[in-house]
């Protein structure tokens, strides 16, 4: 009966979470400044939530902490929605600033920020500019210059590299959050991903255990990769860590230890942004049905 109220109270945390902007588990455990595996658990139901940690939950969500426990819909209050004074009172909590810094921010006079508080409603594009900021400190988007950033990051791992740059498990095969997380004991930029190395075969660029971290969303054309080595998928599905070449009609992909893979079409670029030793890094496996090598 227990197990069974967890879930309930973990399935609506999921809600709240995504619903507050964050798409993954990852995001909102490192927002929250909190452990990825007891965030995940909370979510899953395999863990009972303190009132400490659902009061937290249900501030950074904008719900409440009577519909987190029972679901009722006369308990959401402001469900899944923050009001604009708790957005600009975190911001100012996490970065710092006085309302007279925030007021410069958005290019309005200090007295409009104070009428905000009040219960003011800010024009379009000032409550545009407050969730813009909002969301990046959150970890939505990139961490604005002046916000303090994370002593640690959390990302995601999305597979292991083998022989001939090959990556597995199929894409087909992953979930959202990746098999597990990676923690990095510094900040990193967000949307990020991660790749483990596994096995001897791609020596001499990786060894065992590397970590090799990647942008999640591709920003560049294709042309721009073109000499450069980057993680790829196919459109057939594959993944590759391979340097990319013009090809007669498409690219190809090329490795050391491996047979080109010759006039191949492109779904996705993933640039390399760090390779990291296996020493500096802390691997949190989630419980999933592949196993690799």
């Amino acid at each position: 009966m227990k197990e069974e109220k967890n879930k309930e109270i973990g399935n609506r945390l999921k809600a709240a979470r995504k619903a507050a902007g964050f798409s993954s588990a990852i995001d909102a455990a490192a927002a929250q400044r909190i452990s990825y595996p007891t965030y995940v658990a909370h979510e899953n139901g395999t863990r009972g939530i303190s009132g400490k940690m659902l009061e937290l939950y249900a501030k950074r969500f904008g719900v409440t902490t009577d519909w987190l426990l029972s679901g009722r819909k006369d308990a959401a209050g402001n469900y899944y929605k923050r009001k604009i004074d708790e957005k600009l009172s975190f911001i100012m909590k996490a970065t710092g600033w006085k309302q007279a810094d925030l007021a410069e921010k958005l290019s309005v006079a200090q007295a409009s920020v104070s009428r905000w508080f009040a219960g003011a409603d800010p024009r379009g594009e000032h409550r545009d500019k407050i969730t813009e900021i909002y969301n990046a400190i959150t970890g939505k988007r990139e961490i604005t210059r002046n916000t303090k950033s994370l002593s640690k990051s959390y990302v995601p791992l999305m597979g292991y590299v083998g022989a001939g740059g090959k990556i597995e498990p199929d894409f087909g095969e992953m979930s959202p959050d990746g098999l597990g997380v990676v923690e990095i004991p510094f900040s990193m930029p967000a949307d990020m991903v991660a790749f483990r190395v596994r096995g001897d075969l791609m020596l001499p660029v990786y060894r065992e255990g590397h970590i090799i971290i990647v942008y999640r969303n591709q920003t560049k054309p294709l042309e721009a990769f073109y000499g450069e080595e980057a993680v790829v998928q196919t459109s057939d599905g594959r993944r590759f860590i391979k340097t990319i070449m013009r090809g007669a009609e498409g690219v190809n992909l090329i490795s050391w230890n491996a047979r080109p893979i010759e006039n191949v079409t492109l779904e996705w670029i993933g640039e390399i942004f760090a390779i990291l030793p296996r020493q500096a890094l802390r691997h949190v496996d989630k419980k999933v049905g592949y196993r690799a090598g």
